[in-house]
């Protein structure tokens, strides 16, 4: 994989954000490394990073190391930072001071390209991938991640869910993945928004690298609401998809179809009450999270 450039590396604004360093023990026991990882990606970094600890230090077996990694996870707003420290702290986890190198070189280039169904996800640095595949060159943004399984998920359902000839919405649009996704399957007319100006920037950069037109726009549902969609993209946590439930209903045709992500798996059946106007049709998970297609009655 090729070296990311300083051109690549910069959408990251490294000099504005926070970085949070955690040492887990994988060797068993201790802390639990899924929850660890849960709760980095819950307060939306912009990366995430992984290193072993002694490949790192170019250590031989040092007893006191091995088997232990360090989880590097930079986040834009400090509060988030904070907010992840608290919940690691109250975990048990070891948190680490100090910097941690050039975290996004690291970050980037550790990074792999992604299948996921019939797309093919990648880093403007990456090789493009089986022509077959509907490939989706993106260039991250800081909210929710470009690999989370959330943002994986979602991009499965939108593999499956008819898009060519629709009308589409993506409410947290972020990076744009999965509205680009809906444009290059044949969406007449896709919208997004996102309540983050360099959210909405760097979907508007995306659309122009997948040469594919995204109506981008700064703000929440209100911006849409008097508009009515065929499919509903909404890759946000619980505690935002949730409350807005009605709203995100309105927006969706009767016999439209919502795909909605950033759900943990215990939080599922919460999800299908709250949409309770919808039928499920799909769902996929990883871990603890948990995507849903559904159809709105009516």
């Amino acid at each position: 994989m090729a070296a990311p450039s300083p051109k690549q590396q910069s959408s990251l604004r490294v000099d504005d954000v926070q970085r949070l360093v955690v040492v887990v023990d994988v060797r068993g026991g201790g802390v639990d490394y899924d929850l660890i990882v849960d709760v980095l990606w819950r307060f939306e970094p912009v990366a995430v990073s992984e290193t072993e600890i002694d490949a790192a230090a170019g250590a031989q077996g040092d007893p006191a190391t091995d088997g232990l990694v360090r989880l590097t996870a930079a986040y834009k707003a400090a509060a988030d930072a904070a907010g992840a420290h608290a919940l690691l702290a109250d975990a048990g986890a070891r948190l680490v001071h100090g910097d941690d190198g050039d975290w996004v070189s690291n970050w980037r280039a550790a990074e792999p390209a992604w299948v996921v169904g019939g797309f093919f996800l990648r880093l403007p640095e990456h090789d493009r991938g089986n022509s077959e595949l509907t490939d989706l060159v993106i260039e991250p943004s800081t909210t929710f991640g470009f690999s989370h399984p959330s943002t994986r998920l979602a991009l499965e359902l939108v593999d499956i869910a008819r898009t060519a000839g629709t009308e589409v919405v993506d409410i947290g649009c972020g990076s744009g993945v999965l509205a680009i996704a809906a444009a290059k399957r044949g969406a007449t007319k896709v919208v997004g928004v996102d309540i983050d100006e360099h959210a909405v920037a760097m979907t508007n950069a995306n659309a122009a690298t997948n040469d594919v037109a995204i109506e981008a726009h700064v703000g929440s549902t209100e911006l849409v609401a008097a508009q009515q969609f065929d499919l509903v993209l909404l890759n946000v946590t619980a505690g935002t998809s949730f409350p807005m439930a009605e709203t995100i209903a309105h927006l969706t045709r009767p016999g439209g179809t919502l795909i909605t992500s950033g759900i943990l798996a215990a939080q599922r059946e919460v999800a299908t009450q709250r949409f309770g106007g919808f039928v499920v049709t799909a769902e996929r998970s990883e871990g603890d999270w948990v995507a849903l297609q559904l159809q709105r009655l009516g």
